[in-house]
């Protein structure tokens, strides 16, 4: 008795939510009215991310293309497919677990090499996607390789390289 008493206002509840017609008038059939919502209008296709949407894996910069001009300050966004991101000493042994590496005026890393630890090679052993770059100005070659989590390179297939004229922030 007490259960059925207790779902009595329930049972009211709904029976009260419902539209129920409150004149004898007949009704045409039921319309459900739903608010209709323009499909939102697509933003502007970045060319860099939809073409490293899809693809071969590896890395690539997926904010920069090959040729760019850009200045001091510029913030670069690291790009990957086919491997998983962590940071250094996690999965050392694990051949799709690593992390990137900037190369600056150099080239990509044989298979196995560990990436050395140098002012042209910047390690971003902590998982890190991003990196606001200060160059001096003039034209520089930007190599991203990815490594193991002991910072050996997985080889020039994951390393890609871009050549970019750096001018001095405005």
């Amino acid at each position: 008795m007490r259960i059925v008493l207790s779902l009595f206002p329930l049972v009211l509840n709904l029976a009260c939510s419902e539209t129920q017609p409150t004149t004898a008038a007949p009704q045409g059939p039921a319309v459900k009215v739903e608010k209709v919502v323009a499909p939102a209008k697509p933003a502007e296709a970045d060319p860099v991310k939809a073409e490293a949407a899809i693809g071969e894996p590896g890395v690539f910069f997926e904010n920069l293309r090959d040729g760019a001009t850009i200045f001091n300050g510029f913030e670069l966004a690291f790009g990957l497919r086919g491997k998983t991101v962590s940071p250094a000493g996690l999965g050392v042994d694990d051949s799709n677990l690593g992390h990137h590496h900037l190369i600056i005026d150099g080239a990509g890393i044989d298979e196995k090499t560990p990436v050395p630890a140098d002012a042209t090679h910047i390690h971003f052993g902590k998982g890190q996607l991003n990196h606001i770059l200060n160059l001096a100005p003039g034209q520089h070659t930007l190599t991203l390789q990815f490594a193991d989590g002991a910072h050996r390179s997985y080889g020039p297939a994951w390393s890609t390289s871009v050549t970019v004229t750096v001018e001095a922030a405005k």
